[in-house]
């Protein structure tokens, strides 16, 4: 590598960290930048557009773009934001026009060299989970009862079994979940045999607001609600859906959350989860497409938005 390729490297290297959202770690962040490559767009032209697949993932370094599409407000990218990876990792089209406000540069990366990194880099997918995870969790925190986190409730008058629930039941529970939608029968049963159950009282708490969060939670039978003071939360989630929706990979909880009625849930150990996603990429990856899917749901609540006086 020349010095001038050094040199570039390094900048990179250096921009990525700065990331939020799509920020690598450890070792991954030399990979990526290796990877990347400098691109620039005039003002008024398109980064891609609606309906293209997401071939490329752009960070960008300078400027101003903007996602469009007919109907529905425009969203805001400037510097150290990323555009395109919440498509790619959904494996959608893109849903909208990614246009150039100003002229924009930015680093560019192939979708298929950046999943590759995502499942050589077991790293890279776990700092991406969760800061997907976190910054879901601000946005909802910001639009208050408006996140709609919430599953359907339901499910209140059904009383547990007095017997623990057996794997195939536990099975039922995980395979219903959003996050694992596109996880094979064989990775599940591994999480359903690592999980443990957990029984709460009405009004039992499960977590209290700014714990840290060492597991995630799925609702077998009961109901449970999330409750934040600043600003104002209270959101039900019923059977078969994860506490918290997509806040619930967040290393410290958003929210205190409670039993309404005789609960059963199922814990996953944090680490113990990020061991079977190393293992089977395909949990790390069903987990990614289900945060992309929610994170892009709530960036559009918030466009809607009106804006602070």
């Amino acid at each position: 590598m020349s010095a001038e390729e050094t040199r570039a490297s390094v900048q990179r290297q250096l921009f990525l960290r700065t990331m939020s959202v799509a920020r690598p770690a450890g070792g991954s962040t030399e990979a990526l930048a290796k990877m990347m490559r400098d691109v620039f767009f005039p003002a008024g032209s398109k980064l891609y557009s609606q309906g293209e697949p997401p071939e490329d993932i752009y960070f960008i370094v300078s400027g101003s773009a903007e996602l469009r599409a007919p109907d529905v407000p425009p969203v805001s990218f400037d510097d150290r934001s990323v555009l395109g990876v919440m498509d790619m990792l959904q494996d959608i089209p893109h849903a909208r026009d990614a246009v150039a406000v100003t002229d924009v540069r930015a680093l560019a990366i192939r979708t298929e060299d950046w999943l590759e990194l995502l499942e050589d880099n077991f790293e890279f997918s776990r700092s991406a989970i969760v800061n997907i995870s976190e910054s879901s969790q601000g946005i909802g925190k910001e639009l208050g009862d408006a996140a709609g986190f919430a599953e359907p409730a339901g499910g209140e008058g059904e009383a547990p079994p007095s017997r623990p629930l057996n794997v195939v039941e536990r099975l039922l529970v995980l395979r219903a979940l959003p996050a694992f939608a596109r996880t094979r029968i064989q990775a599940l049963t591994s999480l359903a045999e690592i999980a443990s159950e957990v029984r709460l009282s009405p009004g039992e708490v499960l977590f209290r607001e700014r714990e840290p969060q060492a597991a995630i939670f799925a609702i077998a039978i009961g109901s449970v609600e999330l409750v934040s003071e600043t600003p104002a939360v209270r959101a039900r989630f019923g059977p078969r859906s994860l506490v918290a929706g997509p806040a619930a990979f967040a290393p410290t909880a958003g929210y205190t959350a409670s039993a309404r009625a005789p609960s059963v849930l199922l814990k996953i150990a944090r680490e113990d989860l990020f061991d079977v996603m190393e293992d089977k990429f395909e949990v790390a990856r069903s987990v990614l497409a289900f945060l992309a899917t929610e994170r892009s749901r709530l960036g559009m609540l918030r466009a809607r938005l009106p804006p602070r006086s």
